[in-house]
Parts: C-alpha cells; sequence; structure tokens
C-alpha cells in the first residue's frame, strides 16, 4: 500500500470475471465462517455485468491484477425513507476483496476512497444496507466510524442494517481521484 492507497477505477467490461470471482470468493470466505452473508458462488455475471454496464462498479489495482470492488449507486434500494432518498447521497454495496489481497484494503476503500470520491462527485452521505444477520459487520462498520441508524426489515431481503458516513475529502490525496 502507498500513503495514498490503492490505484481505482471504473471497472470495465473485460473486468468482469475478475469482479463476480472476487465477490463469490468472498461469499465462500463468509459461509466458511457459518455466515449466511452471500455465501458461495452468489453473484451471477448477468446480474454484476448490468451495474458495469451503469458504471456503478470500481476496482482496486496492485500489481496490475483487480484486488477488490464496490460498488457506488444512487438507487437507495427498499429500506430508506422518502426523505432520506431526496438527500444528495450515494450508496456503498458489494464491497470485497480477493483472499490474497494487501492488508486493509477494504477498509481503505470504504473509509477513505469512497467518501472521498462521493465528496469529489457532489454527494453528502455516504451509505449502506448491511446483513441484518451478521452483528459482527454491524460492530466492523461502527468500530471504523460509520453511524447506525436503525434496522429495516424487508420481506425477502436479509438486508437492513442502515450506517452512513458523511462525505469528506480523502485526506493526504485529491479526494477521489481514479488512477488507472
Amino acid at each position: 500500500m502507498t500513503i495514498d492507497g490503492w490505484p481505482m477505477r471504473l471497472a470495465e467490461t473485460d473486468d468482469l470475471p475478475a469482479v463476480v470471482d472476487t465477490l463469490n470468493e468472498a461469499g465462500g470466505r463468509l459461509a466458511l465462517r457459518g455466515l449466511d452473508q452471500w455465501g458461495h458462488n452468489w453473484m451471477p455475471s448477468e446480474r454484476m455485468a448490468v451495474m458495469i454496464d451503469r458504471k456503478e462498479v470500481y476496482v482496486a489495482i496492485s500489481s496490475g491484477q483487480i484486488i477488490a470492488t464496490v460498488a457506488l449507486a444512487e438507487d437507495p434500494g427498499p429500506f430508506w425513507t422518502p426523505e432520506e432518498r431526496a438527500e444528495r447521497v450515494i450508496y456503498m454495496g458489494k464491497l470485497a476483496r480477493r483472499n490474497d489481497a494487501p492488508p486493509g484494503v477494504g477498509k481503505w476503500i470504504m473509509n477513505v476512497w469512497v467518501p472521498g470520491w462521493a465528496w469529489e462527485s457532489g454527494y453528502n452521505i455516504v451509505r449502506l444496507d448491511a446483513w441484518r444477520t451478521n452483528p459482527d459487520l454491524h460492530d466492523f462498520y461502527r468500530l471504523r466510524g460509520w453511524q447506525y441508524v436503525r434496522t429495516e426489515t424487508v420481506t425477502g431481503n436479509k438486508s437492513g442494517a442502515l450506517f452512513e458516513r458523511p462525505a469528506r475529502p480523502a485526506p493526504g490525496q485529491v479526494a477521489g481521484t481514479c488512477d488507472p
């Protein structure tokens, strides 16, 4: 890791296999820990291809390889109120790293790069919805400065633990800079 983190760029169509593999690998790690979040082979290529086409997916690069991915979208999903939906917000999801990724890449993406990108892009807040049944994940976010908002239950959806943090310039770098 450099002082500024890792190069980030918008995912391209050719990145689809690596992005899907990264997400499915992360789901496999969670399943091995006994968590019901994501699981083995949970992300189909067809679903991720649509997100890449909408230009919502970013990747972190190290030694020319994709080591992590994150999705940023304006679509709030089913959990947020009409008042919350009216705010200038970006929603973070699908954050995952490769098994062999350098330590700290996921934390850097969610706590430095995403808030910096959001600030640079004119958003005021970054939000996410986490799996309701994964209290360790909730603690993970809280310990890293994310504010718990509430938990919502939507039929057929296991997510719904809601968190947010303010967008802000990334320390020591130009906020949101993407380096191909």
